[in-house]
C-alpha cells in the first residue's frame, strides 16, 4: 500500500546521515542500505547506493534526468566541455555564468566518481568523450492574453548524458 501524501515523503534518518557523510568526504563510496522504502531526495543525486535484495547488495546509481531547461540552452553548456580534460571542464563549469552549468557540473562529477570507483580509471587522465543532450518532454501551459484569448507556453525538459574516458598514455622516446 502506498504512503499517504499527507504524511509526505519518507526516508530513513540513518540513510540521510550516510549520504551527508559520503558527500562531505568527497569520495563516492557505495552506501549500503536495507531500506527499500526510502524516497530518493535531491541531495542523493550522484551517490551510489547498494540496495539489499535478500542475497546481495545491488549497486544503484542515482542520476539526474528531466533537467528543467530547453535542450538548446543545455547544449550550449554541453558544447563547452566536449573533448576537454575532466579537470578543465569542471573548472569551466564552476565559473560559467549560466544557471544550468551547476546541473551539468553535478552530472560530470558523478561520471568522474563512477569512473574512479567503479572502473578504477585514473582521474588525472580522464576527458569528456561525449556530452549529449536530448529532449525529454514538454509541459504545455496557457497564458491569458487580451480579448479573451490564450497563448500557449511550452516548458521544456531535457536529458543529459556525459561519458568520460581515459586518455591513452603518451610515451616519450628520449
Amino acid at each position: 500500500m502506498a504512503r499517504s501524501i499527507w504524511k509526505g515523503p519518507f526516508v530513513d534518518g540513518y540513510l540521510l546521515k550516510k549520504a551527508e557523510k559520503s558527500r562531505g568526504s568527497g569520495r563516492n563510496e557505495i552506501i549500503k542500505t536495507w531500506s527499500r522504502r526510502s524516497t530518493i531526495f535531491p541531495q542523493f543525486v550522484g551517490l551510489t547506493f547498494g540496495v539489499y535484495n535478500g542475497h546481495k547488495f545491488i549497486p544503484v546509481l542515482v542520476t539526474e534526468n528531466m533537467v528543467r531547461t530547453s535542450p538548446r540552452k543545455l547544449n550550449l553548456v554541453a558544447q563547452t566541455i566536449r573533448g576537454k580534460a575532466a579537470s578543465s571542464a569542471l573548472a569551466e563549469l564552476s565559473f560559467s555564468p549560466r544557471r544550468i552549468a551547476r546541473e551539468v557540473k553535478k552530472v560530470l562529477q558523478a561520471a568522474i566518481a563512477n569512473a574512479e570507483n567503479n572502473h578504477q580509471l585514473d582521474v588525472d587522465r580522464l576527458y569528456v568523450k561525449e556530452a549529449t543532450v536530448g529532449r525529454a518532454f514538454v509541459m504545455k501551459r496557457f497564458h491569458a492574453r487580451g480579448r479573451g484569448r490564450a497563448a500557449r507556453v511550452e516548458k521544456m525538459f531535457s536529458n543529459l548524458t556525459v561519458i568520460v574516458r581515459e586518455r591513452a598514455e603518451t610515451r616519450d622516446d628520449e
